[in-house]
């Protein structure tokens, strides 16, 4: 290759000498003037085969660029975007017509991003950075792999690539894992500090009277019986989220499995004074779904409706059918306390209790996390509730019909 194509070749990649490939060319005084000519045309045909060799990379690493998922910008020494995928323009909110260039501070208004894209500029390395930015108002996190481009014929960076990878989901996931084990380990030790301090009382003799020992007996049954089901919560659900849980699907009338639901419950309403109310569909109407499973879903709700709802209430679980749409949707409607409009969003989510309603029963937080793991993932359906303060809730959930 003549000195003159890699002089050429070095200014492609960011060389900014202002020395021209026609100035590089060698001293030809006292040669065959035929002689220069026909070697000025060979390294001008020479150049145009490698600019359009150059042009073919450039086009193949576009190419890359936009099909990879991950934000990538390429700047060069002159600190513009000369490339840049459609997913870096999304994250920086840019745009960049093909084929120009723009100025980094014309691009990106991120000054902790520009002085990482700065430092590997200044000092060629490969470096890797956690970053975060808001995007459409959200808060995201990237993994930023920055390499710098160097030049083939000078030691310093003609340009940088910034690839920048999304781990916000990650980052989420971690942190629900960590609040996950915080919250599980609370749950945990509320009842076994109960039945701890009761044994104590038991074994050190402390309680002499038939009565009170048996009280205490009770209520390390009650505490017992509260952390098996607290446990097979946690394990159910984790089991779903897991895809592991075995499923046994079937034709079943959810009015048979309300009758059933309410018969064990029916006890605990009648001591509460409170009204167990229902308004049911003909048996006829099937879902396909695991039997169990539903019994389950009806039971945590009709249950909880029970726990937050004064003496004198009603508790109405109705079953409404379109046929046209092949669906059924179960309500269970109470006279409770209600919840407000902050606490709704969140009332489905794992361990998540209502302040101001944790006085009036014992609970994990699980029951409706279960719920909505055993309709939505396990069934296909959805889950809803709506609710006003001192006026009641209403939980429901909707399944595909059985024609």
């Amino acid at each position: 290759m003549t000195l003159a194509v890699k002089k050429w070749f070095a200014k492609l990649l960011g060389d900014n000498s202002p020395d021209s490939s026609i100035a590089a060319l060698p001293n030809r005084s006292g040669t065959n003037p035929k002689d220069d000519l026909e070697t000025v045309r060979l390294e001008r045909d020479e150049l145009k085969i490698l600019n359009h060799l150059a042009q073919k990379r450039i086009r193949y690493l576009e190419a890359v660029l936009h099909s990879i998922p991950e934000a990538a910008i390429v700047t060069d020494s002159s600190d513009r975007v000369i490339l840049a995928n459609d997913k870096a323009k999304e994250v920086f909110q840019f745009s960049l017509v093909e084929g120009s260039h723009k100025q980094l501070n014309e691009c990106i208004h991120d000054e902790k991003f520009l002085d990482l894209l700065k430092q590997v500029q200044q000092f060629p390395s490969h470096k890797v950075a956690e970053h975060s930015r808001s995007v459409a108002n959200e808060q995201r996190w990237y993994n930023v792999i920055l390499s710098s481009i160097t030049n083939v014929h000078k030691n310093g960076s003609v340009g940088v690539l910034a690839i920048l990878h999304d781990v916000t989901r990650e980052k989420e996931a971690a942190r629900m894992k960590t609040d996950f084990v915080s919250s599980v380990s609370h749950e945990l030790r509320t009842p076994l500090t109960s039945i701890k301090a009761y044994l104590e009382m038991l074994i050190d003799g402390e309680v002499q009277d038939q009565q009170t020992q048996q009280k205490f007996y009770g209520i390390i049954q009650n505490e017992a019986t509260r952390l098996s089901k607290l446990v097979d919560n946690i394990l159910n659900i984790s089991r779903i989220e897991a895809g592991v849980v075995k499923v046994s699907k079937q034709n079943v009338p959810l009015a048979a499995i309300v009758k059933e639901v309410f018969e064990v419950l029916r006890p605990q309403a009648d001591a509460s004074g409170i009204s167990l109310v229902d308004e049911l569909t003909p048996v006829f109407f099937h879902v396909r779904a695991d039997r169990e499973m539903m019994r389950q879903v009806l039971f945590n709700l009709i249950s909880n409706a029970l726990k937050y709802t004064p003496q004198g209430g009603t508790v109405t679980v109705r079953l409404l059918v379109d046929e046209g749409i092949g669906q059924v949707t179960a309500e269970v409607t109470d006279t409770g306390v209600g919840v407000s409009k902050e606490d709704l969003p969140h009332l489905f989510e794992k361990f998540y209790r209502v302040s101001g309603s944790k006085n009036m029963a014992k609970g994990s937080g699980l029951g409706l996390a279960l719920v909505k793991e055993i309709v939505e993932t396990v069934h296909n359906g959805r889950v809803s509730v709506a609710s006003t303060p001192n006026e009641g809730s209403t939980f429901s959930f909707t399944l595909p019909l059985v024609s």
